[in-house]
């Protein structure tokens, strides 16, 4: 029987949009709007993807340091962070949602929350998934087809890679209204080195984002993981 090529891209996708939904609702928070750049462009997706591919995979890898001021670790998920000042530490269940007819766990590792705004609390939380092989490209395509369909308002902004310490980054910012409530988000996805995929959604009102636009950037620049 022969594959769907899409079907790699939708199965990443499924545990991506419970997430996107799940901490709009649950967590009330929205996300940053624009990534500064700092003098750096974005990167071309497949272009990064393939000097990473490129580099010899039985070199020597430092291990992560997981440990610093500040820093928050979650050691099953293997990734960490340095919140923003004075967030306070959520606790994020497991969420369980269905991919044919098997239900599949990914873990929300790590979650934090700020002040509200616009009735809207603004938070960051990460999760950790099996890493099934999608590309970044692959991904930004599925993500453009499947959103629409659940959400009619929701509108891709902008998309690129950045560079997050040691790691090349896909990031994706979005735009969508729910429960009445105009959201904005800023999501990274990086690639681990033992199988895992780890996306950082950082979410605020629409109206609040670009006041929070730095301190997301900020925190998204001492994401680790393993």
């Amino acid at each position: 029987m022969s594959r769907n090529p899409m079907d790699g891209p939708r199965q990443c996708f499924s545990w991506w949009m419970a997430l996107a939904l799940a901490v709009t609702v649950a967590g009330g928070a929205q996300a940053p709007q624009a990534i500064k750049s700092k003098g750096k462009s974005p990167l071309n997706t497949d272009a990064a993807e393939a000097d990473a591919k490129a580099k010899d995979p039985t070199a020597a890898k430092p291990a992560v340091v997981h440990t610093g001021r500040g820093r928050v670790y979650d050691e099953k998920a293997g990734l960490s962070f340095v919140p923003p000042a004075a967030w306070t530490k959520g606790d994020p269940p497991a969420h369980v949602y269905q991919r044919g007819n098997l239900k599949v766990k990914h873990i929300l590792a790590l979650q934090y929350f700020g002040p509200i705004e616009d009735e809207l609390r603004v938070n960051v939380i990460a999760t950790v998934a099996k890493d099934d092989g999608t590309s970044f490209k692959q991904f930004r395509e599925a993500v453009k087809v499947e959103m629409l369909k659940k959400l009619p308002s929701w509108k891709m902004l902008s998309d690129g890679t950045v560079q997050l310490q040691d790691r090349s980054a896909y990031y994706w910012i979005n735009t969508f209204t729910i429960q009445g409530h105009e959201t904005q988000q800023i999501q990274y996805m990086l690639r681990g080195d033992v199988g895992k995929i780890y996306t950082v959604t950082f979410t605020a009102s629409k109206a609040s984002f670009p006041k929070y636009n730095e301190i997301f950037e900020d925190c998204a620049n001492t994401i680790r993981c393993d």
